[in-house]
């Protein structure tokens, strides 16, 4: 079988996708409009529908040009391609590496207009192969919508192991999480990080169960993963977590009023709280771990560090802890959480400029910067409660270190 046969096949298996896709979309709307759901829902199903007919137009037009060629005898032009792998090259893609090559042969099988477009630039031509990396494969997104009944778009903005989707059952958007061991720093040996993957399905379990407000809710499901392009895991089966939809994470929102970052902090901090009464610490409070939804309303996610209290480390973002964490058998404690939701307010209160206000010349986050950031806070309320949380917590985790 030569290029062009190859190309064909892989384009076959792909309509074949994406016609079940589009005939359960279409389903799923005509049971909305019979449902009276509302206008929002209708409107996603009715994009979906439309994504899957436009793609399916797409892709037909490529077999087109591909029979079309196969019968002239020809083969795609190597030109846009050769350029293409170049501009990769220079740009430090090992375009000879396996994994790397089957992105490549996706991009010139799918979005060879794209190739085309972005040959003779590196940065061009290095952002369209992230994006192809990211995406999930055709195959594994028919795979997850057969076995769950939900179909996969894209990754959520800046959350590349989260993705977006819609469930064609329930006919309302949510959101999938493959699980796989944190990729934080850690302290602890790969083998003791596969547990965490247990221990977030765990925490999550039990979250839910609770309904805490500000503490996101989720379903362990099971996907067997045949092909794993744009996964965050390997293939094989493996758990994820379903949950509602939420609009980003923090880290996309734009700068927030002072008035409006109080309140949530307010409503992170008595999830905290909740937590903590559950006997858990969550270990990684960051903006990127926190979820907003449609009313602007904070929700604390991702599981994967988290600890029962007292036990062993296992994971942390190293840059946002005010001290040095480097014993192997230092224990997680509540107050570290709370001295790490300090620190991401400081971060939201002035989005742009926080590296440049809060690690002065070092790696991590400084002590004395910190109480600087929260001493600017206008409202005296916010200003005196965050700074009295933030300076007992860390004297209790400074005193815990030693």
């Amino acid at each position: 079988m030569d290029v062009v046969d190859t190309q064909l096949a892989d384009l076959k298996q792909e309509i074949n996708v994406l016609k079940n896709e589009r005939a359960k979309a279409k389903k799923a709307l005509e049971e909305a409009l019979e449902m009276g759901k509302p206008a929002d829902i209708r409107a996603d199903l009715r994009s979906l529908l439309d994504s899957a007919t436009t793609e399916l137009k797409r892709i037909g037009e490529i077999e087109l040009e591909l029979i079309k060629q196969k019968n002239l005898g020809a083969s795609f032009s190597t030109v846009p391609r050769e350029s293409f792998l170049r501009c990769l090259r220079e740009a430090g893609i090992a375009t000879s590496n396996p994994a790397a090559q089957k992105i490549i042969d996706t991009i010139a099988r799918r979005y060879p207009n794209h190739m085309l477009a972005v040959a003779g630039s590196r940065d061009a031509c290095l952002e369209l192969y992230r994006e192809v990396k990211e995406l999930p494969a055709t195959y594994t997104r028919g795979v997850i919508q057969n076995q769950l009944n939900i179909s996969i778009n894209g990754p959520m903005p800046g959350q590349k192991f989260i993705l977006t989707a819609i469930d064609l059952g329930a006919g309302r958007r949510c959101l999938i999480k493959m699980l796989s061991p944190p990729q934080l720093v850690t302290l602890a040996p790969p083998s003791e990080l596969e547990k965490a993957v247990a221990m977030e399905m765990e925490v999550s379990e039990i979250v839910s169960k609770a309904q805490i407000p500000g503490l996101v809710i989720s379903e362990v499901v099971i996907v067997n993963v045949s092909h794993a392009e744009g996964l965050s895991v390997g293939i094989g089966s493996r758990p994820a977590l379903k949950m509602r939809h939420y609009h980003s994470p923090l880290t996309q929102v734009p700068q927030l009023s002072e008035h409006l970052i109080y309140r949530e902090f307010r409503r992170v901090y008595s999830a905290l709280v909740s937590l903590h009464a559950l006997n858990l610490v969550h270990m990684d409070v960051k903006s990127d771990n926190v979820f907003v939804d449609e009313d602007c309303l904070w929700n604390l996610g991702d599981f994967g560090s988290c600890r029962q209290v007292n036990s062993p480390i296992w994971t942390f973002t190293e840059v946002f802890n005010p001290y040095a964490i480097s014993q192997f058998n230092t224990s997680v404690i509540p107050a570290m959480d709370m001295v790490l939701l300090c620190v991401m307010i400081c971060v939201e209160l002035k989005k742009e400029t926080w590296k440049s206000r809060l690690w002065g010349k070092g790696q991590r986050v400084q002590h004395e910067l910190i109480k600087k950031s929260m001493s600017d806070i206008e409202e005296a309320i916010f200003r005196d409660e965050i700074l009295c949380l933030y300076e007992e917590s860390y004297a209790k985790v400074v005193t815990h270190l030693q």
